[in-house]
């Protein structure tokens, strides 16, 4: 939803799902962080939307779900960019993508490439 600009559907997809989630389901926790950081930082909510992705990664790091874990970093990549700090989303999407590249998740992998090249 989120790549499709329908926000309002997102927020109302995620309260549904967090309601919906167990105390202890950290994959769901994890993506649920990692998507709410996205949609503030949209909204212009950007000291929520760093602490809430940095929730997201400090579950992942609990895991060893790389995939997800991957997929915090990328959320979290996108929120330092919106605080304009290039420097250290690249550094976080350079994770993101040896991550990735380390489970063999090609498309992944070639989608954070382009992050890193500006086509993201």
């Amino acid at each position: 939803m989120l790549e499709q600009g329908r926000d309002d559907d997102a927020w109302a997809y995620l309260d549904v799902a967090d309601d919906a989630a167990a105390h202890d389901d950290l994959s769901a926790h994890m993506v649920s962080r990692g998507e709410r950081a996205r949609l503030l930082a949209r909204r212009g909510a950007i000291a929520e939307a760093c602490r809430v992705s940095a929730e997201a990664v400090a579950l992942a790091t609990q895991t060893d779900w790389v995939v997800d874990h991957a997929d915090t970093l990328i959320a979290r990549a996108e929120v330092l960019r919106a605080t304009g700090d290039a420097s250290a989303a690249d550094t976080v999407v350079r994770e993101a993508l040896a991550l990735y590249e380390s489970k063999g998740v090609v498309v992944s992998a070639r989608r954070t490439r382009a992050l890193l090249n500006g086509a993201g």
